[in-house]
């Protein structure tokens, strides 16, 4: 009896083994490649039977056996972990139950990230910026939000994707008009100016304005929002492709980080700026930040409301809520909880 490297030969086996291999728990797959041996690939073909899990101890009636026979034909198997096998689907897709790091907005919005899930109160609360779940300050509490976000669906689809009802924000604070001068000169000007435009166009006025520093700016540390779950189990505080989230811990310059978003996915960097201010554009205008933190480009448009975690543990670390093709900017997690008043959730999967 020989150990058979025909192709054709193994597939024959896969055929009539193919029932009796399915009939192990934890069987996703099977097919034909190559034995590892001690963690290296040998050129010995084999069946490789691929299980979710691959476990310490397995009962006896469950193991896989570990070569097979057919007539004077024999065959040796190898178990590989695959994890659970499912359809791969876009992040733009409709997600049930929907996972940090896909699609989501409000309804008149185009589409930014679920960043994780908030517990508060006995409550489970979706968590993202407010310009992705509370529209730049324009929306009201007990607006619907949409998962995917309306830039990933028809028109007249929106109220099949409603997930969630906004429940608070954060107010964002813009740039307001330039301040009016002081100084007499100014003054002087400015009534000359109107005496003179009265005459020929009194419907007119003039205004001399001083542009305000950015010293002195209203300045915001917080872009966040949060929704309450039409159904709270439809939403998984899993991070998509990274796993569930740890406990939150501070910022720290040199940190690897990484983060799961609606546009490009999973991102790895490091944190290379703390205490940033900065300037961010807005639909509405202009926003000044302080105690900002910065890591390289890690994200592009519909990235906004990602949990920043740590790549060793994925310890929330930030909210992304802005960037550029050069730099990302987040919020800091542990004052976005603050103000929030609540606890990222872990480890809560209702399917």
């Amino acid at each position: 009896m020989r150990y058979t490297q025909d192709i054709q030969e193994m597939r024959e086996f896969l055929s009539k083994y193919l029932d009796l291999i399915f009939s192990k728990p934890r069987v996703t797959a099977v097919g034909i490649g190559y034995r590892h041996k001690a963690g290296e690939r040998t050129d010995e073909l084999c069946l490789v039977v691929n299980v979710k899990e691959k476990l310490p101890e397995v009962p006896r009636a469950e193991m896989v056996p570990q070569e097979l026979k057919y007539g004077k034909l024999r065959v040796r198997t190898d178990v590989y972990e695959s994890g659970d096998i499912r359809a791969m689907k876009s992040r733009e897709d409709e997600w049930r139950p929907a996972p940090g790091g896909v699609s989501v907005g409000h309804e008149a919005i185009t589409a930014g990230t679920l960043g994780c899930l908030l517990k508060k109160d006995k409550k489970i609360y979706i968590m993202s910026n407010n310009h992705v779940l509370a529209n730049e300050n324009e929306a009201e509490i007990g607006d619907f939000i949409l998962q995917p976000g309306p830039y990933d669906i028809h028109e007249e689809e929106k109220e099949k994707y409603r997930i969630a009802q906004l429940s608070d924000f954060e107010f964002l604070h813009f740039l307001g008009e330039p301040e009016l001068p002081e100084c007499k000169a100014g003054k002087l000007l400015v009534n000359l100016a109107n005496y003179l435009l009265r005459l020929y166009s009194p419907e007119y006025a003039f205004k001399l304005e001083r542009k305000k520093p950015i010293s002195r700016a209203r300045r915001n540390r917080l872009d966040w929002a949060i929704a309450e779950p039409i159904d709270p189990e439809q939403v998984s505080s899993t991070l998509l492709e990274l796993g569930e989230p740890g406990k939150p811990r501070k910022a720290e310059l040199g940190l690897k980080v990484t983060k799961s978003g609606r546009t490009t996915g999973v991102t790895r960097g490091e944190i290379t700026q703390l205490h940033v201010v900065t300037k961010v554009g807005y639909s509405q205008g202009t926003a000044v930040f302080e105690e900002q933190i910065a890591t390289p480009a890690m994200c592009e448009g519909g990235d906004s409301g990602s949990l920043l975690v740590s790549q060793d543990g994925l310890e929330p670390v930030g909210l992304l809520f802005a960037g550029s093709d050069k730099l990302t900017l987040y919020n800091p997690i542990d004052e976005v909880l603050k103000r929030a008043g609540g606890e990222i959730l872990s480890n809560y999967n209702p399917i």
